[in-house]
Protein backbone atom coordinates (compact mmCIF):
# COMPACT_ATOMS: atom_id res chain seq x y z
CA UNK A 1 0.00 0.00 0.00
CA UNK A 2 2.96 2.30 0.52
CA UNK A 3 4.46 1.21 -2.91
CA UNK A 4 1.58 2.44 -4.34
CA UNK A 5 1.12 5.51 -2.27
CA UNK A 6 4.65 6.23 -3.12
CA UNK A 7 4.05 5.38 -6.64
CA UNK A 8 1.33 8.16 -6.78
CA UNK A 9 3.42 10.53 -4.99
CA UNK A 10 6.18 10.54 -7.85
CA UNK A 11 3.77 10.95 -10.20
CA UNK A 12 2.03 13.69 -9.34
CA UNK A 13 5.19 15.57 -8.87
CA UNK A 14 6.97 14.78 -12.03
CA UNK A 15 3.44 15.74 -13.91
CA UNK A 16 3.80 18.98 -11.98
CA UNK A 17 7.60 19.39 -12.39
CA UNK A 18 7.24 18.89 -16.49
CA UNK A 19 4.45 21.02 -16.97
CA UNK A 20 6.56 23.88 -14.57
CA UNK A 21 9.69 23.13 -17.14
CA UNK A 22 7.51 24.04 -20.27
CA UNK A 23 5.96 26.30 -18.65
CA UNK A 24 9.20 28.43 -17.98
CA UNK A 25 10.77 27.51 -20.91
CA UNK A 26 8.13 29.54 -23.00
CA UNK A 27 7.81 32.07 -20.52
CA UNK A 28 11.50 33.15 -20.32
CA UNK A 29 12.95 31.80 -23.84
CA UNK A 30 13.58 34.68 -26.11
CA UNK A 31 14.74 37.20 -23.60
CA UNK A 32 17.72 39.42 -23.12
CA UNK A 33 18.79 39.07 -19.78
CA UNK A 34 21.12 42.01 -19.48
CA UNK A 35 17.64 44.18 -20.07
CA UNK A 36 15.38 41.32 -17.91
CA UNK A 37 17.99 42.58 -15.10
CA UNK A 38 18.28 46.19 -15.80
CA UNK A 39 14.70 46.31 -15.55
CA UNK A 40 14.37 44.59 -12.31
CA UNK A 41 16.70 47.39 -11.03
CA UNK A 42 15.43 50.21 -12.15
CA UNK A 43 11.78 48.86 -9.92
CA UNK A 44 11.06 51.42 -7.45
CA UNK A 45 10.26 50.20 -3.58
CA UNK A 46 7.75 52.27 -2.46
CA UNK A 47 5.15 50.69 -4.26
CA UNK A 48 6.18 46.90 -3.95
CA UNK A 49 6.13 47.88 -0.20
CA UNK A 50 2.18 48.70 -0.38
CA UNK A 51 1.81 45.56 -2.61
CA UNK A 52 3.01 43.74 0.56
CA UNK A 53 0.75 45.22 3.22
CA UNK A 54 -1.87 44.28 0.28
CA UNK A 55 -0.83 41.27 0.33
CA UNK A 56 -0.68 40.66 4.42
CA UNK A 57 -3.92 42.44 4.60
CA UNK A 58 -5.79 39.71 2.33
CA UNK A 59 -4.71 37.28 4.45
CA UNK A 60 -6.05 38.64 7.56
CA UNK A 61 -9.51 39.36 5.05
CA UNK A 62 -9.57 35.55 4.23
CA UNK A 63 -9.05 34.37 7.77
CA UNK A 64 -11.84 36.47 8.95
CA UNK A 65 -13.83 35.76 6.31
CA UNK A 66 -13.80 31.76 6.85
CA UNK A 67 -15.02 32.75 10.26
CA UNK A 68 -18.37 33.34 8.56
CA UNK A 69 -18.64 30.77 6.25
CA UNK A 70 -18.18 28.32 8.65
CA UNK A 71 -20.82 30.13 10.94
CA UNK A 72 -19.21 29.43 13.67
CA UNK A 73 -18.90 32.60 16.22
CA UNK A 74 -16.73 30.84 18.73
CA UNK A 75 -13.95 29.91 16.36
CA UNK A 76 -10.66 31.75 17.07
CA UNK A 77 -9.65 34.63 14.29
CA UNK A 78 -6.15 32.71 15.36
CA UNK A 79 -6.86 29.63 14.86
CA UNK A 80 -8.24 30.74 11.45
CA UNK A 81 -5.60 32.59 10.57
CA UNK A 82 -2.96 29.96 11.16
CA UNK A 83 -4.39 27.24 9.58
CA UNK A 84 -4.81 29.53 6.55
CA UNK A 85 -1.62 30.38 5.97
CA UNK A 86 -0.39 26.81 6.43
CA UNK A 87 -2.45 25.73 4.27
CA UNK A 88 -1.17 28.66 1.99
CA UNK A 89 2.43 27.52 2.57
CA UNK A 90 1.48 24.23 1.53
CA UNK A 91 0.32 25.29 -1.46
CA UNK A 92 3.81 26.63 -2.08
CA UNK A 93 5.81 23.51 -1.20
CA UNK A 94 3.68 20.69 -2.25
CA UNK A 95 1.99 19.65 -5.46
CA UNK A 96 -1.88 19.42 -6.91
CA UNK A 97 -2.39 22.49 -4.23
CA UNK A 98 -2.54 19.82 -1.61
CA UNK A 99 -2.42 22.51 0.62
CA UNK A 100 -5.96 22.98 0.75
CA UNK A 101 -6.55 19.77 2.48
CA UNK A 102 -3.59 20.75 5.02
CA UNK A 103 -5.28 23.56 6.23
CA UNK A 104 -8.70 21.63 6.51
CA UNK A 105 -6.93 19.00 8.12
CA UNK A 106 -4.87 21.70 10.93
CA UNK A 107 -8.12 23.45 11.46
CA UNK A 108 -9.90 20.23 12.14
CA UNK A 109 -6.99 19.30 14.95
CA UNK A 110 -7.21 22.17 16.34
CA UNK A 111 -10.87 22.80 16.59
CA UNK A 112 -12.13 19.21 16.96
CA UNK A 113 -13.98 19.70 13.75
CA UNK A 114 -15.58 17.63 10.73
CA UNK A 115 -12.63 17.54 8.36
CA UNK A 116 -15.62 17.09 5.94
CA UNK A 117 -17.23 19.89 7.54
CA UNK A 118 -13.94 22.17 6.83
CA UNK A 119 -13.73 20.71 3.57
CA UNK A 120 -17.03 22.06 1.94
CA UNK A 121 -16.25 25.50 3.91
CA UNK A 122 -13.29 25.63 1.80
CA UNK A 123 -15.10 24.29 -1.43
CA UNK A 124 -17.50 27.35 -0.80
CA UNK A 125 -14.88 29.43 -0.13
CA UNK A 126 -13.27 28.87 -3.32
CA UNK A 127 -16.82 29.16 -5.70
CA UNK A 128 -17.54 32.46 -3.60
CA UNK A 129 -13.69 33.73 -5.21
CA UNK A 130 -15.08 31.93 -8.24
CA UNK A 131 -17.95 34.29 -8.96
CA UNK A 132 -16.16 37.84 -6.97
CA UNK A 133 -13.24 37.47 -9.76
CA UNK A 134 -15.63 36.88 -12.72
CA UNK A 135 -17.73 40.26 -11.61
CA UNK A 136 -15.03 41.92 -11.65
CA UNK A 137 -13.62 40.74 -14.68
CA UNK A 138 -17.20 41.32 -16.38
CA UNK A 139 -16.69 44.99 -15.57
CA UNK A 140 -13.04 45.31 -16.54
CA UNK A 141 -14.21 44.34 -20.14
CA UNK A 142 -15.82 47.71 -20.03
CA UNK A 143 -12.78 49.34 -20.33
CA UNK A 144 -10.13 47.00 -22.40
CA UNK A 145 -9.16 47.16 -25.51
CA UNK A 146 -7.70 43.62 -25.70
CA UNK A 147 -9.92 42.18 -28.58
CA UNK A 148 -12.82 40.08 -27.64
CA UNK A 149 -10.35 36.92 -26.53
CA UNK A 150 -11.55 36.96 -22.74
CA UNK A 151 -15.57 36.81 -23.56
CA UNK A 152 -15.32 33.12 -24.32
CA UNK A 153 -13.02 32.31 -20.91
CA UNK A 154 -15.68 34.62 -18.89
CA UNK A 155 -18.48 32.55 -20.14
CA UNK A 156 -17.16 29.20 -19.69
CA UNK A 157 -15.83 29.70 -15.98
CA UNK A 158 -19.31 31.36 -15.23
CA UNK A 159 -21.15 28.17 -16.30
CA UNK A 160 -18.23 25.97 -14.22
CA UNK A 161 -18.89 28.19 -10.99
CA UNK A 162 -22.87 28.30 -11.27
CA UNK A 163 -23.28 24.84 -12.07
CA UNK A 164 -20.75 24.15 -8.56
CA UNK A 165 -22.86 26.36 -6.68
CA UNK A 166 -26.16 24.86 -8.08
CA UNK A 167 -25.01 21.85 -6.99
CA UNK A 168 -24.31 23.19 -3.21
CA UNK A 169 -27.56 24.56 -2.92
CA UNK A 170 -29.39 21.05 -4.35
CA UNK A 171 -27.43 19.32 -1.67
CA UNK A 172 -27.60 21.81 1.20
CA UNK A 173 -31.60 21.99 0.47
CA UNK A 174 -32.89 18.71 -0.25
CA UNK A 175 -31.63 16.51 1.83
CA UNK A 176 -33.59 14.04 1.87
CA UNK A 177 -33.55 13.43 -1.50
CA UNK A 178 -30.15 13.47 -1.70
CA UNK A 179 -29.64 10.89 0.83
CA UNK A 180 -32.32 9.13 -0.94
CA UNK A 181 -30.09 9.53 -4.19
CA UNK A 182 -27.06 8.56 -2.28
CA UNK A 183 -28.11 5.23 -0.68
CA UNK A 184 -29.51 3.76 -4.13
CA UNK A 185 -25.96 5.27 -5.47
CA UNK A 186 -24.03 3.16 -2.89
CA UNK A 187 -26.90 0.20 -2.70
CA UNK A 188 -24.16 -2.86 -3.19
CA UNK A 189 -21.30 -1.46 -0.90
CA UNK A 190 -20.97 -3.24 2.31
CA UNK A 191 -23.32 -1.48 5.29
CA UNK A 192 -20.03 -0.50 7.21
CA UNK A 193 -19.25 0.99 4.21
CA UNK A 194 -22.72 2.91 3.47
CA UNK A 195 -22.82 4.34 7.34
CA UNK A 196 -19.40 5.85 7.04
CA UNK A 197 -20.20 7.50 3.85
CA UNK A 198 -23.33 9.05 4.99
CA UNK A 199 -21.61 10.05 8.13
CA UNK A 200 -18.84 12.00 5.95
CA UNK A 201 -21.84 13.38 3.50
CA UNK A 202 -24.03 14.93 6.32
CA UNK A 203 -21.41 16.14 8.15
CA UNK A 204 -19.99 17.88 4.59
CA UNK A 205 -22.98 19.50 4.21
CA UNK A 206 -23.28 21.14 7.76
CA UNK A 207 -20.66 22.94 6.26
CA UNK A 208 -22.48 24.46 3.88
CA UNK A 209 -24.98 26.14 6.46
CA UNK A 210 -23.63 29.23 4.77
CA UNK A 211 -26.31 28.80 2.17
CA UNK A 212 -29.09 29.34 4.39
CA UNK A 213 -27.95 31.65 6.38
CA UNK A 214 -28.75 35.03 4.87
CA UNK A 215 -26.30 37.53 7.45
CA UNK A 216 -23.40 35.88 7.21
CA UNK A 217 -23.74 34.67 3.18
CA UNK A 218 -24.05 38.63 2.74
CA UNK A 219 -20.94 39.48 5.16
CA UNK A 220 -18.99 36.85 2.98
CA UNK A 221 -19.46 38.32 -0.38
CA UNK A 222 -18.45 41.70 1.42
CA UNK A 223 -15.58 40.12 2.80
CA UNK A 224 -15.03 38.78 -0.78
CA UNK A 225 -15.38 42.14 -2.42
CA UNK A 226 -12.92 43.49 -0.06
CA UNK A 227 -10.96 40.62 -0.48
CA UNK A 228 -10.17 40.63 -4.17
CA UNK A 229 -10.43 44.43 -4.53
CA UNK A 230 -7.10 44.52 -2.11
CA UNK A 231 -5.93 41.66 -4.56
CA UNK A 232 -6.06 43.98 -7.37
CA UNK A 233 -4.79 47.16 -5.79
CA UNK A 234 -1.80 45.05 -4.29
CA UNK A 235 -0.95 43.89 -8.61
CA UNK A 236 -1.19 47.27 -9.35
CA UNK A 237 1.76 48.35 -7.05
CA UNK A 238 3.85 46.11 -8.47
CA UNK A 239 2.53 46.87 -12.05
CA UNK A 240 3.28 50.65 -10.78
CA UNK A 241 6.82 50.11 -9.90
CA UNK A 242 7.78 49.81 -13.32
CA UNK A 243 6.67 53.57 -14.01
CA UNK A 244 5.18 52.16 -16.67
CA UNK A 245 1.33 53.91 -17.64
CA UNK A 246 -0.75 51.05 -16.08
CA UNK A 247 -4.99 50.94 -17.61
CA UNK A 248 -7.33 50.38 -14.90
CA UNK A 249 -8.48 46.86 -16.47
CA UNK A 250 -4.57 45.44 -16.45
CA UNK A 251 -4.70 44.19 -12.61
CA UNK A 252 -8.32 42.70 -13.09
CA UNK A 253 -7.52 40.91 -16.08
CA UNK A 254 -4.70 39.61 -15.16
CA UNK A 255 -5.41 38.90 -11.19
CA UNK A 256 -8.13 36.91 -13.35
CA UNK A 257 -5.94 35.34 -16.01
CA UNK A 258 -3.95 33.84 -12.54
CA UNK A 259 -6.68 32.39 -10.63
CA UNK A 260 -7.52 30.31 -13.79
CA UNK A 261 -3.39 29.66 -14.98
CA UNK A 262 -2.68 28.19 -11.43
CA UNK A 263 -5.29 25.62 -12.24
CA UNK A 264 -2.96 23.83 -14.49
CA UNK A 265 -0.97 21.19 -12.68
CA UNK A 266 2.37 22.58 -12.31
CA UNK A 267 5.31 21.81 -9.32
CA UNK A 268 4.57 23.35 -6.04
CA UNK A 269 4.35 27.32 -5.90
CA UNK A 270 2.62 27.71 -9.35
CA UNK A 271 6.49 27.64 -10.62
CA UNK A 272 6.01 28.64 -14.73
CA UNK A 273 2.16 28.67 -15.03
CA UNK A 274 2.63 31.47 -12.86
CA UNK A 275 4.97 33.57 -14.88
CA UNK A 276 3.73 32.24 -18.10
CA UNK A 277 0.46 33.94 -17.22
CA UNK A 278 1.84 36.98 -16.23
CA UNK A 279 3.98 37.58 -18.95
CA UNK A 280 1.37 36.29 -21.84
CA UNK A 281 -1.16 39.30 -19.96
CA UNK A 282 1.32 41.97 -19.81
CA UNK A 283 2.24 41.19 -24.00
CA UNK A 284 -1.15 41.09 -24.90
CA UNK A 285 -1.16 45.33 -23.42
CA UNK A 286 1.60 45.91 -25.39
CA UNK A 287 4.63 45.36 -22.16
CA UNK A 288 8.49 44.27 -23.91
CA UNK A 289 9.05 40.72 -22.49
CA UNK A 290 11.72 41.93 -20.25
CA UNK A 291 9.57 43.86 -18.03
CA UNK A 292 6.64 41.53 -18.21
CA UNK A 293 8.99 39.10 -17.07
CA UNK A 294 10.73 40.54 -14.01
CA UNK A 295 7.01 41.10 -13.22
CA UNK A 296 6.16 37.81 -13.06
CA UNK A 297 9.15 37.34 -10.96
CA UNK A 298 8.31 39.77 -8.75
CA UNK A 299 4.80 39.12 -8.42
CA UNK A 300 5.16 34.90 -7.77
CA UNK A 301 8.11 35.81 -5.60
CA UNK A 302 5.39 37.62 -3.32
CA UNK A 303 3.01 34.95 -3.27
CA UNK A 304 5.46 32.68 -2.82
CA UNK A 305 7.69 33.76 0.07
CA UNK A 306 5.53 35.12 2.29
CA UNK A 307 3.28 32.45 2.76
CA UNK A 308 5.81 30.13 3.40
CA UNK A 309 7.51 33.14 6.46
CA UNK A 310 4.18 33.15 7.88
CA UNK A 311 3.32 29.74 7.55
CA UNK A 312 6.63 28.68 9.11
CA UNK A 313 6.07 30.93 12.17
CA UNK A 314 2.69 29.63 12.87
CA UNK A 315 3.66 25.67 12.17
CA UNK A 316 5.97 25.93 14.98
CA UNK A 317 4.27 28.10 17.14
CA UNK A 318 1.34 25.55 17.02
CA UNK A 319 3.93 23.15 17.67
CA UNK A 320 4.41 21.39 14.57
CA UNK A 321 7.37 20.94 12.84
CA UNK A 322 8.34 20.55 9.07
CA UNK A 323 8.60 16.81 8.94
CA UNK A 324 4.59 16.46 10.63
CA UNK A 325 3.32 18.81 7.96
CA UNK A 326 5.49 16.42 5.15
CA UNK A 327 3.79 13.14 7.28
CA UNK A 328 0.24 15.08 6.78
CA UNK A 329 0.90 16.03 3.18
CA UNK A 330 1.76 11.85 2.56
CA UNK A 331 -1.09 11.31 4.34
CA UNK A 332 -3.87 13.25 2.56
CA UNK A 333 -2.36 11.96 -0.88
CA UNK A 334 -2.69 8.64 0.31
Amino acid sequence: MEAIAELKRKILFSIGLIASVIFLYLSFRKIDYFVFVEDLTKISIVPILLSLVCTIFTYLIRAIRWKYILVDPNLKFSTLFSASMIGNMGNNIFPMRIGELIRCYVLGYQENMSKSRILASVMFERVLDGITVLLFFTISLIFTNVENIFFEGLIIAFIAFSFILMIMIISKNYQESFFKIFSYIFYFFPDRVKVKLSNITSSFLTGLDIINNKKNFSISIIYSLIFWGVSILGTYFVLLSTNNNIPVDLPIILISALVVGVMIPSAPGFIGTYHYVVILILGLYGWDKETSASMSVILHGIQFIIPIIIGLFLLTRLGYSFRSLIDINNKLIT
